[in-house]
């Protein structure tokens, strides 16, 4: 007989981990533009893009443990891959350092005033990307509890050093930036196992990428790319002024921060179709669609709040609403794409869906944004988008 899975405290904890850094990151970037002003936020937040853009495409096989091993196994396969996580962070950020110098914008790189700010930010964003990998494999590793107070204590501390320090002096972005990441990092030090066996921490990730992480990441480069995208073409073809680019980077912080229930969710429906049990995930379909329209309803809501303050610029109006509309059509289908993330289906659907239509989006943003601008770029961001969500049914 079938029976339903209600989220238990395991579930609740994870959600309270995987949201927390969403919150305390809405707090940070607005506190930042508050402070700074969306000219100096402008480059910062172009960077953050490209650099999850980057972690995104470079492998590692930390998906596996979901679908793997459970326990103190799941703990020693995660303390084999933390190694090549650090080398990915930093070889993350040198490239997205790099890119900043050569490839954006003369408006946009005019702006980069301080080295001390661009490393700061790529800490703050190599010690997130480490803290979701490790709230992440907590499901498996079974320490979800422990990781979710430890965050919470974490973002905790940074909150008052940080009120403490704009109220005592006038910090400057770096120092800000500074503040907000070393609570995380050293919770960090105390809870990421790791190994100085770097012989079998190379078969495992050789191992794990073949079997099934490199297509399941293959997808979430995909979708990390078409999320990044706008800003990125952005900053790269000056289609807005420099505050322009700080706008539709703030718009998809929020629309990020709805979106992650949706993606801890989606880790849930993987565990569960990958059990022996008999399990109804209706409820969780149900969950998918009441969120992809509260999505929709906040990023239209946060635009149409720019709008009104006449903060936003016509291009960058455009290209928001494309992109809180395709995003949100997304979220509608993800239940479906979370079910065959956990079967046999994952390459085929990462080579015979989203591969080829981010090929076409990319190919479509290169023939549109020279012509019409950033309607170009909408018009090319919300295909991409719609095809991504449908994909998987001719897969």
């Amino acid at each position: 007989m079938a029976y339903v899975v209600r989220p238990g405290t395991e579930k609740l904890w994870r959600y309270v981990d995987a949201y927390l850094p969403r919150i305390f990151g809405l707090y940070l970037h607005t506190a930042l533009i508050a402070h700074y002003g969306l000219g100096q936020y402008a480059t910062p937040a172009w960077l953050l893009g490209v650099f999850g853009v980057l972690l995104a495409a470079i492998p590692d096989p930390h998906s596996f443990l979901l679908i793997r091993h459970y326990g103190a196994a799941a703990r020693r396969l995660l303390a084999l891959t933390t190694p090549w996580l650090l080398f990915k962070a930093a070889l993350a950020a040198v490239v997205a350092w790099s890119s900043l110098q050569f490839a954006a914008s003369t408006l946009l790189g005019g702006r980069v005033s301080e080295q001390a700010t661009l490393w700061a930010v790529l800490w703050f964003g190599s010690v997130e990307f480490l803290w979701s990998v490790l709230g992440t494999s907590s499901l498996a590793c079974g320490n979800v509890r422990q990781v979710a107070l430890t965050g919470l204590a974490a973002r905790l501390i940074a909150l008052l050093s940080l009120t403490a320090g704009w109220f005592v002096s006038q910090l400057s972005f770096a120092q800000s930036i500074a503040l907000a990441a070393a609570p995380t990092t050293t919770a960090l030090l105390f809870l990421l196992p790791a190994t100085t066996r770097y012989g079998r921490s190379a078969k495992f990730m050789v191992f794990s990428l073949r079997k099934y992480a490199i297509w399941a990441q293959g997808i979430g480069l995909v979708t990390v790319v078409l999320f990044q995208l706008p800003t990125i073409v952005l900053g790269v073809a000056p289609l807005s002024a420099p505050a322009g680019v700080g706008q539709l980077s703030y718009i998809s912080r929020i629309v990020l921060a709805v979106l992650q229930p949706l993606q801890i969710m989606q880790a849930m429906v993987i565990k569960e179709t990958v059990s022996a049990r008999t399990v109804d995930l209706l409820w969780m379909r149900r969950t998918f669609r009441v969120g992809s329209v509260a999505l929709l309803a906040a990023g239209l809501a946060v635009i149409g709040a720019l709008y009104q303050g006449a903060q936003v610029e016509a291009s960058i109006l455009v290209v928001s609403l494309a992109f809180v509309s395709g995003v949100s059509f997304s979220a509608w289908h993800r239940f479906e794409l979370s079910q065959l993330l956990a079967s046999a289906s994952v390459r085929d659907l990462f080579l015979r869906g989203y591969l080829p239509v981010l090929v076409g989006t990319v190919v479509l943003i290169s023939a549109l944004v020279p012509l019409i601008g950033a309607v170009g770029l909408a018009v090319a961001i919300l295909f991409g988008w719609v095809a991504l969500s449908i994909c998987w049914k001719w897969v």
